[in-house]
């Protein structure tokens, strides 16, 4: 079976329908069964026993496709498959035969009815619903993540990694030779910032060749070494692309602003307004460059202005023109011919303008008329014709994978933008094309900072996770090459908190260079290079790219030159890899065990609940059926916190420490009481269940891990005779309590990526939840 949504939530299931459609169109009939709820047969309300899934059944060669939506009728589960597994149930009053070409609609309301908010479903077996559920808990749903889906990146800033050579610049031999951290670290993937033939103006991002390497990190056979020990060590390579600007020594301009035929309208050109003065052309409007000053600079050679975005050596390219799309797509073949797994792709947003060129609406916020925040930029970024370019882009991508084989070759895609424009890089609108993989969730740098309560976090997580498509995976960057430090926009007590964060999230985590250590920025006047003295405390990226500070010798073991391209910042004495790497506890231990904690299941595809528990601390839990469950408690603030973790009412009375902060006072696999917990300032813990329980009416646990002799089936799914077991103790306590109700804690099963319930569905699940006292395998 193949799904995009390997089951749906009993909230769900109460108030949806299920489609079911005939994909291959077989002239044979079917049956459906949908599932509501289910209570003794003497119909006395004890609670809601949930059922997460259902199946279709047909002849072994037919191919079905259900839909699952909410009373909203939003989609909330799709699946496909072939002659899914038959449960024959008097239970199941939502039934009947299908013809090949229909679409029908079950509604399980139609067999019940809603009385404050609590569901009175209809009489059915007791038994027979029973094994229905006992059957659901053995067979878990399977599936199957892609290697970018759950992995973690690690983005590399080329000049700062490592300098091989002594001329204090970093370089490919560099990290080459330093790939072995990254594989001590579990990373599984790089993407490495612009290492192509530039004049470095932007540090990269004006690209002079797409296919060249810059003299100064190395040459074409350096590159090849380095993706031959990055395929040695099982760490994904992607490139950075930047499409939307070449740099103004790129061929492609110097022919283009000589009217070369066939390049002639390789970039945005305009010829201005007239002057009323005579002389030059005016500028042809209002737009100005993200770096400040108008987008428009005035060739004398061609006579004409040329558009570029960011600095005036960065002309954008035309991308209304099929010639550019085309040579653009031969750059990607040709990278991926050497290997790479796929790009991050630069300023996305920024690729069409408006073709009328008129000027943009003034904010009234800023006076500066020179100013990018001075205008609205509705013409020049976000336009439709950009998602398009994206979608041919994944286009290639996917055929390039499937026609030399191999993994999924990926793209990322770099837009700051409003969260609605950002998740139409995911698909179009009708889900009939797909784009970006991976545009990146940048809400952790722009919507939080040191002042952000727990609130403030929780709201901002769930509105990536509520606004992104359900078929889709997140992601999380909390780091950039253009963003202050972890450690400087937070705070240095924070460093692990965020780290904790990033790593048991469901998704992919994003990590730039040091933040693993904890390196800050260094604000150090001397080493301006991408501003001016007067704007650098403002505006220069130099604070967060110094270079990596792997040890206490010279130049932080980065180089053995007598000067580095941007100084190194002093407190790499005390704050460096290799001292971490010898202490009992660090900010790196502490990354590496996050790390190798996320390769569990149930943070690759478990659902998620967060709770803010008070102002300062963030709760969440991660649960999977038949495999550990874990919570995550973060303490943003100086003050020591009292916890009760009862407010996840499914979680054990018992848990452990999993992965404790490196100024923790609690270590790796101490006990912890659920309803007692203890939290030190700017303290973050991931908890464990110790045990797997099976809850009784009347307020009785027993530990499942005991019934079997062990220390607890969570990191195992249930067998036959694990099952055997269960059913007999149900039916037994069935027979003698013949009024309580079968809740089997079957969670949220979710392929790649978790549930998250709307505001609805919690009011109503409180209630729900309130009234049940039922069991359940937790």
């Amino acid at each position: 079976m193949r799904s995009s949504h390997a089951a749906v939530s009993s909230l769900d299931i109460i108030s949806t329908k299920i489609h079911l459609t005939k994909i291959n169109r077989k002239l044979t009939n079917c049956q459906c069964f949908a599932a509501a709820s289910l209570v003794l047969p003497h119909g006395i309300i004890r609670g809601v026993g949930s059922v997460r899934r259902f199946r279709v059944h047909g002849t072994s060669d037919e191919l079905f496709r259900v839909t699952v939506t909410n009373v909203d009728n939003l989609e909330v589960g799709t699946a496909e498959g072939e002659c899914l597994l038959v449960i024959q149930s008097s239970f199941f009053k939502c039934r009947t035969k299908l013809t090949a070409d229909s679409i029908q609609e079950f509604n399980p309301r139609q067999t019940s009815r809603m009385k404050n908010n609590l569901l009175h479903p209809v009489r059915g077996s007791y038994l027979s619903a029973l094994l229905l559920l006992l059957l659901l808990s053995a067979t878990p749903a399977e599936s199957s993540s892609d290697w970018w889906q759950d992995t973690v990146f690690y983005q590399i800033y080329p000049r700062s990694f490592m300098d091989s050579d002594g001329d204090g610049v970093g370089d490919l031999r560099g990290i080459t030779s330093r790939l072995e951290h990254l594989a001590d670290a579990g990373i599984g993937a790089t993407w490495m910032s612009p290492i192509f033939k530039s004049p470095m103006v932007d540090f990269g991002y004006d690209i002079e060749d797409y296919m060249a390497i810059q003299p100064e990190y190395g040459s074409m056979e350096d590159f090849d070494a380095l993706m031959e020990e990055a395929s040695r060590l099982g760490i994904r390579v992607v490139l950075d692309f930047v499409p939307n600007h070449s740099s103004d020594r790129c061929e492609w301009f110097r022919r283009s602003a000589a009217r070369d035929p066939g390049y002639a309208d390789f970039y945005v050109w305009h010829d201005g307004r007239e002057n009323p003065d005579g002389g030059q052309p005016l500028v042809p409007n209002n737009w100005q460059s993200v770096f400040y000053g108008s987008a428009w600079t005035f060739h004398p050679g061609r006579g004409q202005y040329y558009l570029h975005q960011f600095t005036k050596e960065q002309p954008d390219l035309n991308f209304r023109n099929p010639a550019v799309v085309e040579r653009m797509k031969d750059v990607m073949r040709f990278w991926l011919g050497k290997g790479v797994a796929g790009f991050r792709v630069d300023a996305v947003n920024h690729l069409f303008e408006v073709e009328d060129f008129r000027d943009e609406p003034v904010t009234g916020t800023d006076p500066d008329p020179l100013s990018y925040g001075f205008t609205h930029h509705y013409y020049t970024k976000d336009l439709p014709e950009v998602y398009d370019m994206v979608y041919q882009w994944r286009s290639l991508l996917d055929d390039w994978t499937q026609e030399h084989g191999g993994s999924t070759r990926i793209m990322m895609t770099e837009a700051y933008a409003n969260i609605t424009f950002t998740m139409k890089y995911y698909r179009s609108e009708d889900g009939s094309r797909v784009g970006s993989h991976m545009p990146f969730n940048f809400l952790l740098i722009t919507d939080l900072n040191q002042a952000s309560t727990a609130q403030d976090f929780v709201f901002t997580i769930n509105k990536w996770l509520t606004y992104m498509p359900r078929d889709q995976q997140a992601n999380w960057v909390i780091g950039n090459h253009d963003q202050p430090r972890v450690g400087s926009r937070y705070g240095v007590d924070r460093i692990d908190t965020i780290n904790t964060l990033l790593m048991t999230l469901p998704g992919i985590a994003v990590t730039y260079y040091g933040e693993e250590i904890g390196m800050v920025d260094y604000k150090n006047v001397s080493g301006v290079e991408t501003a001016g003295s007067d704007v650098f405390i403002d505006f220069s990226r130099d604070p967060e790219r110094t270079p990596f500070q792997w040890d206490d010798e010279k130049n932080a073991g980065f180089s053995s030159g007598e000067s580095t391209w941007l100084p190194v910042n002093p407190n790499y004495v005390d704050l460096n890899l290799e001292k971490q790497k010898q202490a009992e506890r660090s900010h790196y231990k502490t990354y590496q065990e996050l790390v190798k904690l996320r390769k569990q299941e149930t943070f690759r595809k478990g659902s998620i609940q967060m709770i803010p528990y008070n102002e300062q601390v963030v709760t969440f839990i991660r649960e999977l059926p038949g495999h550990p469950t874990f919570v995550t408690v973060l303490n943003l603030g100086p003050r020591e916190q009292q916890l009760d973790l009862s407010i996840f009412t499914r979680l054990s009375p018992e848990l452990s420490v999993a992965v404790a902060s490196s100024r923790s006072n609690f270590h790796a696999g101490d006990a912890v009481q659920r309803d007692r917990l203890t939290l030190g300032a700017f303290d973050s813990l991931v908890l464990q269940e110790s045990e797997s329980y099976l809850r009784l009416p009347f307020g009785v646990s027993l530990p499942v891990g005991r019934l079997w002799g062990g220390s607890g089936v969570t990191s195992r799914q249930l067998g036959v005779g694990d099952v055997a077991l269960i059913a007999s103790i149900l039916i037994a306590l069935g027979a003698l309590g013949g009024g309580c109700c079968i809740h089997l804690g079957l969670r949220r099963l979710k392929a790649n990526q978790p549930q998250v319930e709307s505001e609805k569905q919690r009011k109503f699940g409180g209630a729900w939840r309130g009234a049940a006292r039922s069991l359940s395998v937790g």
